[in-house]
């Protein structure tokens, strides 16, 4: 399938089979997820009223270059596919995942603060929150999922894959919203 990619062979992360099969959620992000396409995903995590939270640019490039990957230089969906296809081929899965539900903890916080600060807003502000709840509750089992994948892939074939791949590379759930 078109934007799929995986971190080697003999059961290695696959970041589609990452997002399938995963139910009871919000069903528009369930959706999204559950179809495994990079292409999509990275289309719904750089569509705030979709996902709950606003990646920048500069913050997907952060992201990036934290990890010691590229995102490119383009639009945010697309520096994000692109900073997913880099961690899946570097069998970084996990590590993305984790630094993406960092972002949606923060941006949680801010909500709180917000609803806080400005009390007529608060309504406005508990609808981003349920969405980056519910984008962090997925983020977890897709994390769950890497974990699983990985532990069943032989190291040598994730090495393997990462040491030939070429690529050049340049050096929880959330809480109540009240």
């Amino acid at each position: 399938m078109e934007g799929e990619i995986s971190a080697g062979t003999a059961g290695a992360v696959s970041f589609a089979s990452l997002w399938r099969n995963m139910v009871g959620m919000n069903s528009d992000m369930t959706q999204t997820f559950e179809r495994g396409n990079l292409h999509e995903l990275a289309a719904f995590l750089t569509t705030p009223a979709r996902s709950g939270v606003f990646l920048t640019r500069s913050r997907i490039r952060g992201l990036a270059r934290e990890m010691g990957l590229r995102a490119g230089v383009q639009n945010r969906a697309r520096m994000l596919e692109n900073l997913f296809r880099e961690a899946g081929s570097d069998g970084r899965a996990q590590e993305l995942l984790r630094r993406i539900d960092e972002v949606v903890e923060r941006s949680l916080a801010q909500y709180r603060a917000w609803a806080k600060a400005c009390p007529p807003a608060r309504g406005a502000w508990r609808d981003w929150a349920r969405k980056a709840r519910a984008l962090r509750r997925h983020l977890a089992e897709a994390r769950k999922r890497a974990d699983a994948m990985r532990e069943g892939a032989p190291r040598s074939a994730l090495r393997d894959e990462s040491e030939s791949s070429g690529s050049g590379r340049a050096g929880g759930a959330g809480g109540s919203f009240s």
